[in-house]
């Protein structure tokens, strides 16, 4: 049985996946990708500091994207979802982690806006819609930077 991780060596385990995601061989990591994205998706909810896990996640995903991975068709609305939720995130400080994982989470969004532009766009059209001012800030944010970086 699985032994539970510290939050520190979960961090540390974490920050070493996205880099060795470039590493693994593309049908090595294509059977990976299954347990790998949400197991890191389920990171943000046990991790007061997301930065390491967007960080990760976007090498990740960019390792994935290299090798044509149509596992990322299966997790984009996960990934859409928990991305979102991220940018949607009040940022009350101005602290630098906090600045760095906007930055990465929006790094996030342009990989996916490569692979699957018309899918994020269906994702993204709808939140524009909606009461919630929040929402529609951290959707104008993404559309602005994709837009912006592509």
């Amino acid at each position: 049985w699985p032994l539970p991780l510290s939050p520190q060596l979960r961090l540390a385990v974490v920050e070493a996946l996205g880099p060795m995601s470039h590493l693994l061989p593309g049908e090595k990591l294509e059977e990976q990708l299954p347990k790998l994205l949400p197991g890191v998706l389920a990171l943000y909810k046990k991790h007061a500091e997301a930065f390491h896990v967007s960080k990760s996640l976007g090498q990740i995903l960019e390792a994935a994207v290299s090798v044509g991975s149509r596992t990322l068709e299966v997790q984009l609305d996960a990934l859409l979802a928990a991305l979102h939720a991220q940018i949607c995130v009040p940022v009350e400080s101005s602290s630098p982690l906090v600045m760095s994982n906007q930055k990465e989470v929006l790094r996030c969004f342009t990989v996916l806006a490569c692979c699957s532009p018309d899918r994020l766009l269906a994702f993204l059209l709808p939140r524009l819609d909606t009461s919630n001012e929040r929402l529609r800030v951290g959707t104008l944010q993404i559309v602005r930077h994709v837009i912006n970086s592509a």
